[in-house]
């Protein structure tokens, strides 16, 4: 899933629609918005993308509508006003510093490259800041019933880039995963034709031993960064003693996150699917929770 504002910057550029960027390159003490978050502008005054928040994007807007006329990129400071009520600043104290750039052929070829999922970094002007973009992290759905259809659409809006892997074909149908690459596959074959690392989070859901366990059994072969498994405590239980019979280690049933998801009470799909996303997310970001 590409950045929301260089989605929205490749098709203006394409559109022909005169544009600029806003990213972000420094941040001091609490601030919304990290190093890198990035806000779109285009002469409409249409905006994609988000540098705080929306504490100061009023101000950004008139300050991109300047250099899309002008063409000179410029380098703005934001912090805590003195006179909140009546000056831009950031509410909640921090300080940011801003580069609002007009979009010129290396911009777009820096945001084309970044839509096609391939790793792209560039150095902005009047700094020293690199840039970075990555493909997001895959997010493997195991299971394509109802809480995988919300976990899909919840992970691909936080972040993540979601494959359903199913080998039933009843269930396995791209109309019900709009986000989503469905493949109808055994998971256990799909992850033995992949290096599972770092960037990638397994989230076990099918319900069915015969489906979820050599999946299981697959991901702990690669190094992914999640790996969880849908079910009861009593399910678990058992499910661990048959992994154990097949040869799991203790090490690699340490690594499960079983039952899936944070303890946040919910018992409905939905409720499931927003308590494995926040663990998720959690993990991304390697929260204490």
């Amino acid at each position: 899933m590409i950045d929301e504002a260089l989605a929205a910057l490749s098709e203006w550029h394409d559109a022909g629609t005169p544009a600029a960027l806003a990213t972000v390159i420094a941040v001091t003490g609490s601030a919304p918005r990290q190093p890198g978050s990035k806000l779109a502008i285009n002469e409409r005054s249409e905006m994609a993308g988000s540098v705080s928040g929306g504490c100061v994007e009023g101000d950004v807007v008139e300050q991109a509508l300047s250099v899309i006329r002008d063409g000179t990129p410029r380098l703005v400071h934001y912090g805590i006003s003195d006179e909140m009520a009546m000056n831009v600043g950031l509410m909640c104290g921090g300080e940011i510093d801003v580069v609002i750039e007009p979009v010129s052929q290396d911009v777009a070829e820096f945001a084309a490259t970044a839509e096609r999922g391939e790793a792209v970094e560039r150095q902005l002007p009047l700094t020293e800041f690199v840039d970075m973009a990555a493909p997001p992290p895959r997010l493997w759905v195991v299971g394509a019933g109802h809480v995988a259809e919300h976990v899909v659409a919840m992970g691909a809006r936080a972040g993540f880039n979601p494959v359903v892997i199913d080998p039933r074909r009843l269930f396995a149908q791209q109309d019900r995963f709009a986000a989503a690459d469905v493949r109808i596959a055994w998971p256990d074959v799909a992850f033995s034709e992949v290096r599972l690392g770092a960037s990638d989070y397994i989230v076990i859901l099918s319900h069915d031993p015969k489906i979820d366990e050599p999946a299981l059994l697959a991901a702990f072969g690669g190094e992914p960064a999640y790996i969880g498994a849908i079910g009861s405590r009593k399910a678990q239980a058992d499910r661990r003693e048959r992994l154990l019979a097949a040869g799991a280690s203790e090490e690699q049933l340490a690594r499960l996150h079983a039952p899936i998801g944070l303890d946040l009470g919910g018992r409905e799909p939905g409720e499931i699917a927003v308590a494995i996303v926040a663990e998720l997310v959690s993990v991304r970001h390697q929260a204490h929770v």
